[in-house]
């Protein structure tokens, strides 16, 4: 077992070593912003980590796209929709279950996390790759994304 400080001990020096400033926040805003910039304008289709003379990396920035911004709003929705079913089924059977409620949403959950798991072995395969990075353009990632959803949805109607 290894002993370490609690944040509140440590001293002003070693606060600002770990922790992240306002201007640094500000500053890694404003660089996020630029990548996705590209993106949208198609000059950065690339998801390439290994290179540090671009200086733009896409990895957790997916989800600041509009397009999978939409996708994460149909799923919500796509979750309350089947809440709000099974409680008027319930409601017309004169039961109440709260488990067979969960369990709605659980399989959904399920999806999600399904492909979050996917997304997570590409970045993986892409990351520890030598030398011969992995390079998904946005129509190879969409392709992917599509095919996930396939899978995802064979998943959900066999729940």
């Amino acid at each position: 077992m290894t002993e370490t400080l609690h944040h509140k001990n440590y001293s002003k020096d070693e606060r600002q070593s770990c922790w992240y400033s306002k201007s640094e926040y500000s500053t890694i805003k404003r660089e996020f912003q630029e990548t996705l910039k590209l993106v949208v304008s198609g000059k950065l289709d690339q998801r390439d980590d290994n290179d540090t003379e671009r200086g733009h990396c896409l990895r957790g920035l997916e989800i600041r796209l509009f397009e999978r911004s939409v996708e994460r709003q149909s799923m919500r929705a796509q979750g309350r929709m089947l809440v709000f079913r099974e409680q008027k089924i319930q409601e017309e059977q004169g039961i109440t279950n709260d488990e067979a409620i969960a369990e709605e949403y659980t399989l959904l959950s399920k999806q999600c996390a399904f492909e979050a798991y996917n997304t997570g072995l590409m970045d993986e395969v892409d990351a520890f790759s030598n030398g011969s990075r992995i390079r998904i353009n946005m129509e190879e990632k969409k392709r992917t994304s599509q095919q996930t959803s396939y899978f995802s949805n064979l998943f959900l109607t066999q729940g």
